[in-house]
């Protein structure tokens, strides 16, 4: 009895070290795993809106010392305690480089507020 015990243990460790060694493994691949970030709803919308009031060639940029990596940024600018989204862009062909654009929430529509233009070619901070 014992050695019918003693060889199971062994035809069983057998089998496991066959499949470790093997390189079988239960454990996925983390690249499989990886899926590309999906936007919501609500900020895919707000997305599009904003590169549709993109001048041509203009590109989204942050700021350099900014801890939030975002492009764009919710602040409550009028006190009515309802964020407005701010995002800066540039235009490296045209004399002045930075711009800003703001954008607001009206009856579920995000509505572009107003815009402006910034002075230097690095937006340094928010």
């Amino acid at each position: 009895m014992h050695l019918l015990k003693t060889n199971w243990i062994r035809a069983a460790a057998a089998v496991l070290l066959t499949f470790v060694l093997g390189g079988c493994t239960f454990i996925s691949d983390p690249v499989s795993l990886m899926k590309t970030p999906m936007l919501s709803a609500d900020k895919e919308t707000l997305s599009s809106i904003i590169h549709a009031q993109l001048p041509d060639g203009a590109d989204l940029i942050r700021s350099r010392e900014e801890t939030d990596t975002n492009l764009i940024h919710f602040v409550d600018l009028d006190g009515d305690k309802v964020n407005e989204a701010v995002v800066f862009y540039e235009t490296p062909d045209q004399q002045v480089v930075i711009h800003c654009m703001i954008f607001k929430l009206v009856n579920g529509t995000w509505t572009k507020v107003t815009s402006f233009d910034g002075e230097g070619r690095v937006l340094e901070s928010l």
